[in-house]
């Protein structure tokens, strides 16, 4: 049963059914309408992500601003 618990959520974003935020993936950042690429978070459980925006700039960004694409 384990293994269905790691493979139904990998399906669920192969399949485009959670539309969520992930490594690698497009946002937008909502004050701003700044777009960039996902590049992890910042640590286990929180709230922010680093995203490399279009114009090169590396920041850290509050979850709730950012939507995918």
């Amino acid at each position: 049963m384990r293994v269905l618990s790691q493979v139904w959520p990998v399906l669920a974003v192969m399949g485009g059914v959670d539309e969520g935020l992930r490594v690698g993936g497009r946002c937008v950042h909502v004050p701003t309408a700044k777009q960039g690429t996902i590049l992890g978070v910042t640590s286990h459980g929180a709230t922010t992500v680093k995203v490399q925006w279009d114009n090169g700039d590396i920041s850290v960004r509050y979850l709730p601003y950012l939507v995918t694409q």
